[in-house]
């Protein structure tokens, strides 16, 4: 009877520690169970950094699966995780994976982000060569509306792009970015812009509502979908991913490469401060030794006096235009009684010359005209016309105009001297030439 009731308590007590050991494999295994069915996700990273068989993986927080086993890639430079995701739950094409850490010390998780289903990607526009010809030529409204909201970079691209030729990864690159400002923008709908475009029922209902941000990102990638029928459909492109897919994580926080980057920082940070050091005890034995201080002192005092006789001058400038109000005040009446008086002056002097004007237009009219006359007698003087210009240009002319001048000059002197008779009619005896007879 003993022994049957020792056998039953050794059975509870095989059960219970049994149950307990099964219980804490089920809390430690972080979600895995045999009871599930899953699907693998092969992860490629750069270091699994800490990363655990068993660890979580968390979809938008949830957990989805658990890390299977890691292994090194055939290159030797990274590591693939497989990871077992329960198959009740779908990821999609285009998430981001990521290597993350519970808190500061605690356990590493792979944490897979949901990617946004109305942004593009470079692997979208990859095989759109249709819609980067349309853009390139802007030949219709809304192509011709996204080319003003393109980047430079991408403008000055498209000119060199070959139409149907195979889109360059840079340029992928650039239209992804481009296209997401476009998404994530204001309102791209206009009616007379997409009046040739073929829109979508649900794209019409979206467009005659207002939208939040959520709702404005679906519609413009829509609205640009239906514009350019060889973009992808935004979340229908989004598959689910199949068993024993490959894709890539990011590169997790390295704590001891974050640590060493620290110190080296704080070395830097040491020999910095070895140099403000060094800078200020020779400021310190420069600038303030004691003869420095010495002439700050006497230029300070020095200052001061400067400070007080600028004072003083100030004080006597005052007390002499105080002095003098009354002269400066007297001369800058007068200067304005003469302003007052020149101003009269100059209007009389204005009146004066506005009743003078005809005759003054006229005087200079006149003396025009003399001086026309004066060059044209000198012109005729000149050519040799007339008793003066033939005077000019004969000199037999001008010989005997000499003679004649002569005996005017002499029967004026006789004249003078014998009277009109004598001087006609009787030469004095002594004037007589010597070869003249008697009457």
């Amino acid at each position: 009877m003993d022994s049957n009731r020792n056998a039953t308590k050794v059975g509870i007590f095989v059960f219970v520690g049994l149950a307990l050991i099964a219980g804490l494999f089920v809390n430690f295994s972080k979600g895995a169970s045999w009871f599930h069915s899953y699907y693998r996700i092969n992860i490629t990273s750069e270091n699994v950094s800490g990363l655990k068989t068993g660890a979580s993986v968390l979809l938008s927080g949830v957990s989805v699966g658990s890390v299977e086993g890691t292994t090194l890639a055939p290159d030797g430079r990274h590591v693939i995780i497989t990871v077992r995701i329960f198959k009740q739950y779908v990821v999609r094409e285009k998430s981001r994976f990521e290597i993350e850490q519970s808190g500061f010390l605690g356990d590493q998780f792979v944490s897979i982000v949901p990617a946004d289903p109305w942004t593009f990607t470079p692997g979208d526009i990859a095989d759109a060569a249709a819609f980067v010809t349309r853009l390139k030529h802007a030949a219709d409204p809304v192509s011709a509306y996204l080319a003003t909201r393109l980047s430079d970079a991408t403008r000055q691209g498209l000119p060199g792009y070959v139409d149907g030729s195979p889109i360059p990864h840079w340029l992928q690159e650039s239209l992804a970015i481009d296209l997401n400002k476009v998404v994530n923008g204001p309102p791209i709908f206009d009616g007379p812009r997409f009046s040739s475009t073929s829109l979508r029922p649900d794209t019409r209902q979206l467009a005659s509502k207002d939208q939040g941000n959520e709702g404005l990102a679906r519609l413009n990638r829509q609205l640009l979908e239906d514009a350019f029928p060889d973009l992808p459909k935004g979340q229908q492109s989004q598959r689910a991913l199949a068993d024993g897919v490959n894709v890539t994580a990011e590169a997790p926080f390295n704590l001891q490469e974050a640590a060493r980057s620290a110190m080296g920082l704080l070395q830097k940070l040491d020999v910095a401060v070895d140099k403000i050091n060094g800078t200020v005890t020779r400021v310190d034995s420069v600038l303030l030794s004691g003869a420095v201080l010495t002439n700050a002192v006497e230029t300070v005092a020095s200052l001061r006096r400067s400070s007080a006789r600028a004072e003083s001058a100030v004080a006597a400038i005052e007390g002499l235009i105080q002095s003098n109000s009354p002269a400066v005040q007297l001369a800058l009446s007068n200067l304005n009684q003469l302003t007052l008086t020149l101003n009269t002056t100059a209007t009389s002097l204005g009146g004066t010359l506005d009743a003078l004007r005809p005759d003054l237009t006229k005087t200079l009219a006149n003396a025009s005209d003399a001086s026309s006359n004066l060059k044209a007698m000198a012109e005729e003087l000149q050519a040799g016309r007339g008793l003066a210009g033939t005077l000019l240009k004969d000199p037999a002319a001008a010989s005997k105009v000499g003679e004649i001048l002569t005996n005017i000059s002499s029967l004026s002197g006789s004249l003078a001297r014998y009277g009109i008779w004598r001087g006609f009619w009787r030469m004095p005896k002594d004037e007589k030439p010597a070869n003249s007879s008697p009457r």
